[in-house]
């Protein structure tokens, strides 16, 4: 088949674009115009690129994780840590409206966000193929929180259409952008954490047959980094924290500031807590109708507003929990209490409510996840976004056919984050690599490291791994 590939020369236009630009992207379900022929719903896609009224966020100021027994049985207590340092890194960040900014970039506590936030990569675990467990972990949550792969969707494809005049067969293609500039919110900067991205459009692309805007990188010699976002670290990297384009597409979702008609979860009901310990897991009052002072009535389950006007939580915070025995499968339903803001009827109130919490919003799980092309393992999965919730109508955005199944929307769990319990795994290109001198082999294999890790912890916890055991699977091409 034949390949078409037609360029944009976007190059002179865009150089002169401010170097600090930066862009992020959010995610949510695929609209209905949003299919695979246009770049979209590829394999591993869970979810479609949203314009910045269409967000999906959560809506509760606790999301709550844990472990299944088959993490914990691969992983073991260095892989929960590690998951454990990822979620910190979220629940280091400050409350996203004492987030501040400049005309250029991001600042927490008065230091700029880095536009890099990987460490230094690490030759010996590159060729090993060792992969940063944190650095995965971080990947996929922040995806679950809403936010999608802002390279990616510097541009992308909103219509294809074939006509053949005169014996001649023409394409022809509507390009758009879905990252938008953390700052301005502007989306007339082709950029991603200062990287500058013209496009080219191939099509077909093989096996799948389909088009796409493919980004093309201005200045390779750019020092400046992927989003964790963008889910690209390799063997051998690690991120040490967000960029500015993870940190403004977060604080853009999550800020005070930004309303949406949004329906509480169906897990939450109105009650009032006792908070004679101050304890956030103070029991609740079991009673159906509870009368505080002479005017304060809280009717439990029925008497609170579900929907209606609520700004963003403005903090994300982690809480892990734990089954009852790590290697058993019986979870301890808890009570988190909690106050709701809501506008309704042009008036902001908070509201006591209360969750019950019978499993955890985000699960890890260690499974054998299949092969890509039966040759490789599938490294990781997730949930897709068919289970968060769609809040288009009561937005007033269904008006269009073409953005039916678009946003804003809450995110709710459970979602179940999975890596491939089927590493190492070592593949060879010669069909005679265990007598011939010529092969070539290469590896995967999780681990945990960073700057300062004198030796890297390798997984599967019970087969006490090292470095140099994967070192030694590994037979290179000798000169």
């Amino acid at each position: 088949m034949k390949r078409l590939i037609k360029m944009l020369l976007l190059a002179s236009l865009l150089a002169g674009l401010s170097p600090a630009a930066h862009a992020f992207s959010l995610l949510g379900q695929f609209k209905n115009w949003q299919i695979t022929p246009w770049g979209y719903r590829l394999p591993g896609d869970i979810g479609g690129p949203m314009t910045l009224s269409e967000g999906f966020r959560w809506n509760v100021p606790v999301i709550y994780y844990s472990f299944d027994p088959s993490f914990v049985a691969y992983f073991g207590s260095n892989g929960m840590a590690a998951v454990d340092q990822a979620m910190k890194i979220f629940n280091d960040l400050p409350k996203f409206s004492e987030i501040t900014n400049d005309d250029s970039s991001l600042y927490i506590g008065g230091e700029v966000v880095p536009t890099d936030s990987r460490g230094p990569q690490n030759f010996g675990l590159n060729v090993a193929g060792v992969r940063d467990l944190k650095s995965q972990a971080m990947g996929l949550v922040i995806e679950e929180l809403g936010l999608a792969e802002p390279t990616r969707w510097t541009w992308a494809l909103r219509g294809r259409n074939v006509e053949t005049i005169g014996g001649v067969t023409f394409t022809n293609y509507t390009v758009t952008k879905y990252n938008y500039d953390p700052i301005t919110y502007q989306t007339t900067f082709a950029r991603v954490n200062g990287a500058l991205y013209s496009y080219i459009i191939e099509d077909p692309i093989p096996n799948i047959n389909y088009a796409d805007a493919i980004e093309q990188a201005i200045d390779v010699t750019n020092p400046y980094g992927p989003a964790v976002a963008d889910q690209l670290i390799f063997p051998g990297e690690y991120y040490f924290g967000l960029t500015q384009d993870d940190v403004g597409g977060l604080r853009f979702l999550y800020h005070k500031n930004n309303l949406a008609v949004e329906q509480l979860l169906t897990t939450v009901t109105g009650g009032v807590a006792f908070r004679g310990n101050g304890s956030p897991w103070a029991a609740y009052v079991g009673l159906t109708n509870i009368t505080l002072g002479t005017n304060l009535v809280f009717n439990t389950g029925t008497n609170i507003v579900i929907t209606g006007l609520r700004p963003g939580v403005n903090k994300l915070k982690f809480q892990r929990i734990n089954y009852d025995s790590l290697l058993g499968q019986t979870f301890r339903p808890i009570t988190n209490f909690y106050n709701d803001l809501v506008i309704s009827n042009s008036r902001p109130f908070v509201q006591p409510v209360q969750r019950m919490v019978t499993q955890p919003d985000i699960l890890f799980t260690a499974e054998d996840l299949g092969l890509v092309q039966t040759l490789v393992p599938v490294l990781t999965q997730r949930s897709g976004t068919g289970g968060w919730q769609n809040n288009d109508a009561i937005n007033g955005n269904d008006g269009a056919a073409g953005d039916a199944f678009g946003g804003p929307g809450v995110i709710a769990g459970p979602v179940v984050i999975s890596f491939s319990d089927q590493l190492p795994y070592i593949s060879n290109t010669s069909p005679d690599f265990l007598t011939g001198d010529d092969s070539f082999a290469n590896s995967s294999v999780w681990g945990s490291f960073d700057e300062n890790s004198e030796t890297p912890i390798i997984y599967p916890a019970y087969l006490n791994l090292t470095l140099q055991d994967i070192q030694r699977l590994i037979r290179q091409r000798t000169p």
